[in-house]
Order: C-alpha cells, then structure tokens, then sequence
C-alpha cells in the first residue's frame, strides 16, 4: 500500500527514526493488514445494511412491511415524545378483497395491491411513513398531524383508492377501502397506536 512521503519516517504519526528496517517493515506491514482489515469490516457493514434494508421492505408493492413499518413507528414514536410533536396513525384495509382473488385470481389481486400501495404513495408527503402489515392491510404514520386533520386525510385517501379502478380480463373492477385512525400519545407504544387504529377501522367496517 503506498504512502504519503508527507509521513514518511511515521507511523500512526509518532516518529519511525531509530526503528531499524527489519522492524519498520514489520509495522507498516502490519499497518497494511489493518488496513485491510477496515476496508472488509466496511463493506461487511454495508452488506448488513443492504440485507436490513431488503428485511423491511415489502416483496410485493414498493412499500415497508409489518417489521420495517414498526421499526419507522417507534422511532417516530420515540421522535414525537422528545419534541412534543403530533403524529396520527391511519390503519386502511381493502374492503371485499378476497373477492377479487377468488374471482379473478391471487394475480390480479396482487395488481390491486400494487395499486393501492402506488395511490396511497402519490397521496402522501416524502415525510409520512406507509407500509403493507398484512394481505390488503395498510397502515400510514402522518407526521405533524392532529386527529382531526389525519380523519379528513383518511377519508382523502379512501376517495382515492376508490378513484383507482382496477383492469381485469372481465373489465373495470372497483376498489374500496375502510380506514380508522389514532393519534398517538406518550404513554403508547407502536403495537398498542396501531391496535386503536385497527379497531376505529373494524368500527367503521359495520353497517
């Protein structure tokens, strides 16, 4: 490995003058191991990046799943506490979406999905977090965001997903979604703002 002549005669820059060769040969060869052996430690570390990274994204849509989703919902959690900030929790389920599989097949169902998951995103800020907890389950962190404000965001959102009409071989097939929402408050953790949320959407599910 070449050296700056700027250093040469040091090592780690403490003065090399005195060392006989033999002996500063052995340290700047151990020096270059070490070397080495960082660059492989940081590219380990990228590499476990990339497979956390692969971990909590959904194999399907372009969205988080369950795990990335609650990782990002305790940190906003955790963020929200410290600053005092308000955060809503929206929690969207496909209405009748069994149906579609059973009709016409887990493909089509899966371009429902894919769908949704591209409406709900060009419905958000960059700043919301939105991920895939379940089959046709859907779950949003909306950041600075009253309970009010996330209820007419909700209902913006289940206009939309009806607005994006799926194609089937058999023609045009309506979409429709249920959502309920909670805001988060200091004492909650990420399953326990998600469960009042799932339970407002079941609520609002009954005739």
């Amino acid at each position: 490995m070449a050296r700056d002549d700027n250093n040469k005669g040091k090592i780690l820059g403490v003065s090399t003058e005195g060392y006989s060769p033999d002996a500063q040969t052995a340290v700047n060869s151990l020096l270059d191991e070490f070397e080495r052996l960082k660059a492989e430690l940081r590219d380990k570390q990228d590499k476990v990046s990339e497979l956390e990274t692969v971990a909590a994204e959904d194999p399907l849509v372009p969205l988080l799943n369950r795990r990335g989703f609650l990782r990002e919902l305790n940190r906003a959690l955790a963020y929200a506490r410290r600053y005092d900030a308000h955060m809503c929790i929206v929690f969207l389920d496909l209405d009748k979406f069994k149906d579609i599989n059973d009709r016409f097949g887990h493909a089509t169902g899966d371009v429902a999905l894919k769908l949704v998951a591209n409406t709900l995103l060009d419905n958000l800020r960059e700043s919301d977090i939105v991920g895939r907890i379940g089959g046709d389950e859907f779950a949003l962190v909306l950041w600075n965001t009253d309970r009010k404000t996330a209820i007419v965001k909700a209902k913006a959102l289940v206009a939309a997903v009806a607005g994006a009409t799926l194609v089937t071989p058999e023609g045009r097939v309506p979409l429709s979604a249920t959502a309920g929402v909670s805001e988060a408050g200091n004492e909650d953790s990420a399953e326990s703002v998600l469960s009042r949320a799932d339970t407002e959407m079941y609520a609002a599910k009954k005739p």
